[in-house]
Formats: structure tokens, sequence, C-alpha cells
């Protein structure tokens, strides 16, 4: 009979190693198909902030100051992660109302931060992040956005996170001083920092870069830093007279417009061309139906990403994401309609384009018959440019001055113009080119023949007549207002920034109020770049509980570390902090902008102040270096699943360890 059992109990040991080969055969094909072909798929590994528990994917009560970091397994391709990327208020569509384009995005390695701009979270708001199947790490492998070990396009493998805003901003912009801030003038840009020609457009994408485009055949250029970047030479076409116009779409795709034009030019030489992912997008000639010498003049965008053109025949065209391309001819606007260069696309999407004789013409959405606004009292006029409030308000560049029009009042609209005369010369020049309003702080800026002029709605400030401040003198030729309130200013002899936008507090880590382990980074980023020397003398981490005691030795050592072009600091304390409370103080009339500008504040000193707690934290941790990410912590794969180095000898060994426990067990 023992002989018999042995005999049943080796049958048995045998059948189950013969199971769990056969499942191991099943399940981990997969694994030693992956490490045969090195195949790591990339995956979403830590997101702050974090979902409320392992099982779901959503975050609650989280400050309007937020800022958003993602970790992944390994570092990721900038450009698809880029793309992959979309942030939005739940019930609007995601593609058409993606938030990323009102904050500042980066990714280095394996880690994505985005930083929503002050006052675009709502309290009591829910939205989503989602991070698409189309993101691809360095080494070009998909997201695995659901975990199962493989990466594969489609909805299925998409990363969401929903989060839902709670109470007020912790930190944000106090409002304007009342006092005015000295003005502050950059250098002039021109030829030693690469830039030469006349300066034609201005137009920031939705990486916050800054385009310049010249009337030269070499004139397109990004903002590097101080020093400008050639980004012709990737064009791949000759000959190109020069560049008229530029324009970034509302999804932050920047869009250009050149001169291939002339008797003898070629039909498919490109006249727009869009920038994607490093490579220039052309659309020629002859897909927009443009004859060989017409140019376009003046690019807009609606919420569809339609773009809008004004060309040098006098012509409205279209051009959709399809391809589909629609013209209205000015005697389809107006029997006696004469069309100048400006153009405008509001946030209804409504089109506006200027007449070369006397008022604007209006395409409202949806609609295929032409409005038209004008006052009779006006001597005839050209239109130069147009530009929108955000009280929805026109401002229009003309020949007679600047006029402000508002269409609320139904056509032909409710008029006012203002000239050098009714503004005791606040106007350098009633010849009116270019145009940019700043719609958060309700600045007007008005470029003219004879310099600049600033209007706030009460007061007006003449530049060529009061400062003469290097180009501010000069023939204006473009203006552009950044989202933190810089002006560019464009004219035949360079390109100059102006900046008396005092700087301001956008997040920090942790924040006030906040409790983090000892170990966690303590990071503040600013809404612009500071001068660093400023800053960190006016910096100081205090042991609060100390400072009641011991006034002369409560600062913290440390080291500071900038990132992001000096808009983000770090401090890292020499020793690890231990429990208790401590204080962020910074002085706010030390810490500067780059122009000189005070970090903005409702009082003398910022105030920021937290807890350290005793490190429970079961998140991840990392080792190694940047392409070599090694994991532990709960919820992590198995080491040996997720490295390159791990190999089949490895879980062969373990069988077999397993099957000698088994085979004494049953014995």
């Amino acid at each position: 009979m023992k002989g018999k059992s042995l005999f049943n109990i080796n049958i048995i040991f045998f059948l189950i190693c013969l199971a769990v080969v056969f499942l191991i055969h099943l399940g981990g094909s997969k694994i030693f198909a992956q490490e045969e072909e090195a195949i790591i798929y990339p995956q979403v590994l830590y997101s702050d902030p974090s979902p409320d528990n392992p099982f779901s994917m959503q975050a609650t009560n989280v400050p309007l100051s937020q800022e958003i970091t993602i970790i992944f397994t390994q570092p990721m391709d900038f450009d698809s992660v880029y793309e992959a990327f979309h942030f939005y208020q739940e019930g609007t569509d995601e593609v058409l109302n993606n938030l990323k384009y009102k904050g500042l995005l980066y990714i280095e390695g394996a880690t994505l931060t985005f930083t929503p701009y002050p006052n675009l979270l709502e309290p009591g708001t829910t939205y989503w992040i989602k991070i698409k199947s189309t993101a691809k790490s360095a080494q070009a492998a998909p997201l695995d956005g659901d975990h199962d070990g493989v990466g594969e396009e489609g909805e299925d493998d998409d990363w969401k996170l929903m989060l839902t805003t709670v109470g007020e901003s912790i930190i944000s912009p106090p409002p304007p001083s009342p006092t005015p801030l000295p003005d502050k003038w950059s250098e002039v840009y021109d030829q030693k920092q690469g830039l030469s020609g006349k300066v034609t457009s201005l137009a920031i994408d939705g990486q916050a870069h800054l385009w310049v485009a010249t009337y030269d055949p070499y004139g397109l250029y990004r903002l590097n830093g101080q020093s400008f970047e050639d980004k012709i030479s990737s064009f791949n076409y000759s000959p190109i007279n020069g560049f008229l116009c530029l324009a970034a779409d509302r999804q932050g795709s920047l869009w250009v417009s050149l001169d291939t034009g002339g008797e003898q030019s070629d039909p498919n030489a490109p006249r727009l061309a869009r920038w994607d992912k490093g490579i220039w997008q052309k659309v020629s000639a002859k897909n927009l139906g443009l004859t060989q010498d017409e140019a376009i003049l003046k690019i807009a965008f609606d919420s569809s990403a339609t773009a809008w053109m004004i060309t040098s025949e006098g012509r409205v065209v279209s051009y959709n994401q399809n391809g589909q391309v629609i013209s209205y001819p000015s005697e389809a606007i107006d029997p006696y309609a004469m069309l100048s260069d400006a153009l405008l696309v509001d946030n209804q999407d409504n089109v506006w384009v200027g007449s070369a004789m006397l008022g604007v013409y209006k395409l409202p959405k949806g609609k295929d018959s032409w409005e038209y606004y004008y006052d009779n009292s006006f001597p005839p006029y050209t239109t130069w440019g147009i530009s929108a409030d955000s009280a929805g308000n026109l401002w229009i560049g003309t020949t007679i001055g600047l006029l402000k029009l508002d269409p609320s009042k139904g056509t032909p609209g409710e008029w006012t113009r203002y000239t050098m005369a009714n503004t005791d010369q606040g106007l350098p020049s009633n010849e009116v080119g270019s145009l940019a309003v700043d719609p958060v702080r309700g600045k007007v800026w008005v470029g003219t023949s004879a310099g600049l002029a600033k209007f706030d709605g009460q007061k007006w400030t003449n530049f060529a007549k009061e400062e003469v401040s290097k180009l501010s003198d000069e023939k204006i030729t473009a203006l552009l207002v950044t989202p933190t309130g810089d002006l560019w200013l464009g004219t035949d002899q360079g390109l100059m920034k102006r900046d008396e936008v005092s700087p301001f507090i956008v997040n920090s880590f942790p924040a006030n109020g906040g409790k983090i382990d000892p170990t966690e980074r303590i990071k503040i980023i600013f809404s612009e770049s500071m001068k660093v020397d400023t800053v960190e003398p006016a910096f100081n981490l205090m042991d609060a509980v100390k400072a009641t005691t011991d006034s002369n030795n409560t600062k913290i050592q440390g080291e500071f570390k900038w990132s992001d072009n000096s808009t983000t600091l770090e401090f890292i304390p020499n020793n690890h902090l231990s429990a208790g409370e401590y204080t962020i103080i910074l002085d706010t009339s030390k810490a500067t902008d780059l122009a000189g500008n005070p970090l903005s504040a409702e009082e003398d000193e910022i105030k920021i102040k937290f807890s350290v707690q005793e490190n429970q934290r079961s998140g991840p941790s990392f080792t190694g270096n940047e392409n070599d990410v090694t994991l532990s912590g709960s919820g992590c794969f198995i080491n040996s699943v997720m490295r390159h180095q791990s190999s089949a000898s490895s879980w062969l060994r373990r069988l077999w360890e397993f099957i000698q426990h088994l085979r004494v067990y049953l014995a």
C-alpha cells in the first residue's frame, strides 16, 4: 500500500508540475517575449494629486492652485506625451476645450508637470486628466494605460484621473498695486541675438514659446532663452521672399504665412505651414485656391480649428481640418466692399474683417451672410487692425485714430473715436497700425507710426512723448501681450519686451497648511522668470517651534536649485526635516523678476506654513539613472518583470524551487 501511495503521490506531483509549467507558459510567454525583445511598455506610476484610494481614479478636495505631477515608469518622448495630454472640464469637449494651453506643461525624463495659469480652475468643479495611449516612451513603446503589460493604441489604454476642486486658491495673485510700478524695458533684440529683418508678426504657441516673423528669406525665429533660433532651416523650400504673419490655433499649434508668390511661382509652392513636432506641414497655393501671386496677409482660428484668412486680393478664405476651402470674395460680402487686411475671430466664433473705406464686417457663427457695422460721421478710413477686450468691445486701429465699437447695441453699433486731439496727445499719431489688448488687466496697447501708447480705460500714456525708450518712439509694426502681461513690441529696427507686471507665486509645494514627509521636496513656482540673486536671500525656511525660543538660530540651511527658465525654485535642506511645524518666509521687497519688478503680495512678507509628519507614505521610491528606473512600494509590479535585466532563467529557477518545495510538502 505504501508503494502504491507513493506512486499516486508522484503521479499527482507530476500532473501538478505539468499544470504549473502549462500555466506559466500561457501567462508568462508574454513576459518572456517582452524580455527577449526588450520591450517594456511605460505606465503611469504615480500622480499628484493622487486617487483617494487604490481602487478609484478620482481625487477630491484638490486645491485650485494644485500643480499636477505625473511620474511614468520610464523616460518619455516629449512630443508624443505633449500631444497626448488632455486636461478638460467634465461635460466639455476634451479636444476643443483642452486646458493644457492655459498653463505651463513640462516633460522631463519620466516626470510630467502641469501648472495651470492663475484663476483657471473653479471651486467645486470636476476636471479630467487624460493621457492618450498615443504617448510613447523614449524608446517609442506605447503607453500601457490599463496596466495589463501591453501597450495598445485605443481608449482602453488611455490613462485617466478625475479631479474635483475645493475651496479658494491658497496662493493667488493679489489685486494690482495702487502705486504704479516703474516702467521696465528689456534690451533691444536685433542681429546680435540672431534676429534680422523688419518684424511683421508675433505669436505665442501652446508651449509658451515666442515666435517672430520678419520680412526676410530666413526670417522665422523662436525665442530660446535670450537668443533666437532660426526655424527656417528645416523648412526645405526655396525661394521664400519673406514671412507675412503668424498665428497659434486654439490647440496651441503655430501657423505661418509665407510669400512664395510671383508671376513664375509654382502653384504647388507652400503659402501656409504648421509647425508640428519639429516638422513643417505645408499647404500649397493650389490646395488653398490661391492665384500665383496671391498672399495670405492675416490668419485667425475658431474653436473648431478652422483657419480664417485675408488674402492680398481682398478675399476671406476658410480652411478646415478636412482640407475644405470656402472663399468669400469682397463682392459676396458687400457689392461695394473693399477689404483691408484686418481680421479677428472672437470668442463666440464670429469672424470680423476690416474695410478699406469705412467700418467692419461680421460673419456670425453658423451664418452665411455678413453684417455691416459703421459710423457715417467718421471720414473715410482704412482699418489696419482689430482686437477685442473681455467685455466684447472691439478696438480698431485705423488711419484716423483708434476706434472702439460696442457691437452689443446692434448694427451699425455704438462707436467711440480716440485721436491725438481728444486724448491730449495721448496718441503719438492718428495712424494706428497695430493693437494688443490685455484681457486680464484691461490695458489697450496701441502701436502707431510715431511710437507706442497705452490706454487703461481712464488714462493715456504716450511713451514717445513721456519717455523715449529705445524703440518706443519708432514705427510699431507688431504688438503682442503674453498671458503673464508682458508686452512684446516689433519695429523695422528690432524687437523689445516691456515688463511692468509684478511676478507672483503660482503654486507651492507644500501648500499653505499642507503636510509633507521629511524627504519630500520644497518647491515654489513663480509666474515668470526671477532674478535668482534677489530671491535666494529673500527666502527663509524656519522651524516654527524653535523660533519662539531661539530666534537667532531658526533658519534652516540648504541648497537652492532652479529650473524652467528660473521660474521654479527648489530648496533642499542639508538634513532631513524632523517632524514638526515650519514656515517659509519670502521678503517681497527683495525678490524681483528680471526687469526688477518686486514680488507681488498684500503684505511685506509671504508666509507658507506647513507641517512635517513621520514618513508613512507607501508610494514608490526610485533608484538608478533616468534611463533605468527601479521601482519599489505598494502596487508596483515585481521588479524582474519590469526591468530589462530580468531573464527567463530567473523564472525557471523560481519554478524549480517551487517544485522542490511542493515535492517536500507532498512527501
